[in-house]
């Protein structure tokens, strides 16, 4: 008994130094964002729904203000580069990598990504047993300022800061989280495409 009462005590403060909360105000607007601890990191726990003056950003429609709410905008990839407050940063491709690895690599990182439960991911949020508190979202991604509204709670796509080129296009490394799936998939993608943000701190 005594033994297992110490192991479960361990186990905890594993858990509480793997992951630990509180909150960021953005200055620009006064939106709050939760921010939590991963590893030697700390990430927003929330996508980000700041609209700047300029820049590709959606949704653009009124009616998407419960969008907007619940998963943030999405942005174009020059226009995600650019949007984070001051003190936080796109995570560049190396730097997602290393929180995939922090939770366990690609095959299990995505499910312990992912916010649990149904309120915004559809069934059967595949892998989403275990909440690291950074709580990815399936706000889909987009283009030419509409949002793929059929993939809503099915897909969340994350920007990185990493360019690349395909088919001599301008590109960019992302992240994919599945509703299907406790996976986490990454992807290169053309920059015009608009995805969420999350937001490292420097």
């Amino acid at each position: 008994m005594k033994n297992t009462s110490t192991m479960l005590s361990a186990l905890l403060l594993m858990l509480l130094a793997l992951t630990s909360c509180d909150t960021f105000t953005d200055p620009r607007d006064g939106k709050v964002y939760s921010k939590v601890r991963i590893g030697s990191q700390v990430w927003m726990a929330d996508n980000l729904a700041y609209k700047p003056e300029t820049g590709s950003v959606a949704p653009l429609s009124p009616e998407s203000e419960n969008y907007v709410q619940a998963y943030g905008y999405i942005y174009d990839w020059n226009t995600a580069s650019r949007v984070c407050p001051q003190g936080w940063h796109l995570p560049s491709n190396e730097e997602w990598q290393i929180l995939i690895e922090e939770l366990g690599g690609s095959k299990v990182a995505g499910g312990r990504m992912k916010e649990p439960g149904f309120t915004h991911w559809k069934e059967p949020n595949g892998g989403a047993g275990y909440d690291s508190g950074f709580r990815g979202l399936p706000g889909s991604a987009g283009y030419n300022n509409n949002v793929h509204q059929y993939e809503v709670g099915e897909w969340g796509y994350y920007w990185s800061s990493t360019g690349q080129v395909r088919k001599n296009r301008p590109a960019a490394n992302n992240i994919l989280l599945s509703y299907g799936n406790g996976e986490v998939v990454t992807m290169t993608s053309y920059k015009q495409a608009q995805m969420s943000v999350r937001c490292l701190k420097n």
